[in-house]
């Protein structure tokens, strides 16, 4: 690998001495330079795409056909396309698409937000049950560490499933303000109606560090019934 474009040099070196490696492109990664669409992210973003089409150009000579040039998470594949777009084949590696989410991506993605061309809705939530309510604006959930990513923020109160209840109502003005192994703390507001074996949807930030604790992940009706069951493979 190379840090720039002051190393593609040694790195073609390299592969000109591997018999069993054929050069054909170039790839990067411009989710780990920013986390945010503000406009010193997007510059960053930018100048670090530029560096990776100046390589591809570099290389592009020791490739038998078009070059291949390849990035692109799921905040900043419009970017990507801009830069890289015409420079080779570009192959975008976008992934969190998928399902969106309720945090980093709700409020980064190019494909959300009022002024979005198109807009995803988040599709991966994660359902806990109500253990403990010990006291009024407190109430703990039987989801933890385990069971929804926490690397980019915690998960995020969407609604609550009354027990004996068969309607999903809004919950608003809650939040999950700790996670350990196995709970979720959740703070309410103080005449929430939360109650022991109540159920409560919870939607994710960042669905690949939820998608890696489950071997298995139903997907529902918009009633909640079971339709099928997505496999995970990591």
């Amino acid at each position: 690998g190379t840090r720039g474009p002051a190393d593609v040099d040694a790195v073609r070196s390299a592969i000109d001495r591997a018999p069993n490696v054929r050069l054909t492109g170039v790839a990067g990664y411009e989710g780990s330079v920013a986390g945010d669409r503000t406009p010193p992210s997007l510059s960053a973003v930018t100048a670090y795409l530029e560096s990776v089409r100046e390589a591809g150009a570099a290389v592009a000579s020791d490739v038998d056909g078009e070059v291949v040039l390849s990035a692109g998470g799921s905040m900043f594949y419009d970017v990507v396309a801009d830069v890289l777009g015409g420079a080779g084949r570009v192959i975008l590696r976008s992934g969190c698409y998928v399902t969106h989410d309720s945090g980093m991506f709700h409020r980064n993605s190019p494909l959300d937000g009022p002024d979005a061309p198109a807009r995803l809705r988040a599709a991966l939530t994660v359902w806990g049950t109500v253990v403990s309510a010990p006291e009024p604006g407190r109430a703990f959930l039987d989801v933890g560490r385990r069971d929804a990513s926490f690397d980019q923020g915690l998960p995020i109160p969407l609604a609550v499933l009354p027990r004996g209840s068969s309607s999903v109502l809004p919950l608003e003005g809650a939040e999950v303000t700790a996670l350990n192994d196995q709970h979720a703390f959740l703070a309410v507001p103080p005449d929430a109606k939360v109650a022991v074996g109540d159920r409560v949807q919870l939607g994710i930030s960042h669905p690949c560090t939820t998608f890696d604790k489950w071997r298995s992940i139903p997907l529902t009706s918009p009633d909640g019934s079971v339709t099928d069951v997505v496999e995970t493979c990591f």
